[in-house]
């Protein structure tokens, strides 16, 4: 992102505020940019740990979170970037975040980029690319009246201990356009999760069918198979392995 700076400038001389971050929130289940209620907190990684700062994110007109003069430096300096990452949160949302190879690790709960250094004559290395960051419903997500949606617990199967920012997800075709739909929630902190079933399931004796997925990593998931009736669904219980 650039910015004008406030310095008055001479004839032939330029400024700009650089960003090294360029971050779309967006509500994943509303299918919309998330407007309001978003908060940023942006951590440093110093080598072996993430370390909090007290940078404050800057908001664009079009709800972009970006920090301009993030990696501001005085010439000369060293070309080597910093890391840092943005923990994005709202009410009843949390951030989906997949590593560079576009896989899902429930530890991953901030966006990294890197900071380049630069100053007003020499720009950064390398610029920022726009980051889409989707924001999935929690247990507390405020769903519309009258939304379907079925509750449960993501737990590990063999501590039977919670499992908190797993990934939650029902996948579908529509009846009878056969259309592919894909619902998706992100587990709390105890392990529970909401996930909206808004999309016919299959037809079975139990009512609509419906395979519900669970994933902590590439290489631990877990599922279950539920049939609902016109009743609520009791509790959902998915053990990951």
């Amino acid at each position: 992102m650039t910015a004008p700076g406030i310095r008055l400038l001479f004839d032939g001389e330029q400024r700009l505020t650089v960003s090294p971050a360029w971050l779309i929130p967006s509500d994943d289940f509303r299918r919309v940019r998330l407007a309001s209620g978003l908060t940023a907190a942006l951590d440093i990684w110093d080598g072996a740990t993430w370390q909090a700062t007290d940078v404050v994110a800057r908001r664009t007109p079009s709800g972009v979170v970006a920090y301009p003069g993030l990696g501001f430096r005085p010439w000369p300096f060293e070309p080597q970037p910093q890391l840092y990452r943005c923990r994005l949160a709202a009410p009843g949302r949390y951030p989906l975040v997949l590593t560079q190879n576009g896989e899902f690790q429930s530890d991953l709960v901030g966006a990294e980029f890197l900071a380049y250094p630069h100053d007003h004559d020499h720009p950064p290395e390398l610029s920022a690319v726009p980051l889409v960051v989707p924001l999935l419903p929690g247990p507390a997500y405020p769903f519309p009246p009258g939304t379907r949606v079925v509750r449960g617990l993501v737990q590990d199967e063999a501590t039977r201990r919670p499992i908190p920012n797993a990934l939650v997800r029902a996948v579908g075709l529509t009846h009878p356009d056969a259309v592919p739909w894909t619902e998706r929630a992100l587990s709390g902190p105890g392990g529970a999760f909401a996930l909206a079933l808004r999309f016919q399931g299959v037809a079975g004796l139990g009512g609509e069918e419906f395979h519900l997925t669970a994933t902590d990593s590439p290489l631990r998931s877990g599922a279950v198979d539920i049939s609902l009736s016109n009743r609520p669904p009791d509790p959902v219980l998915i053990e990951i392995s």
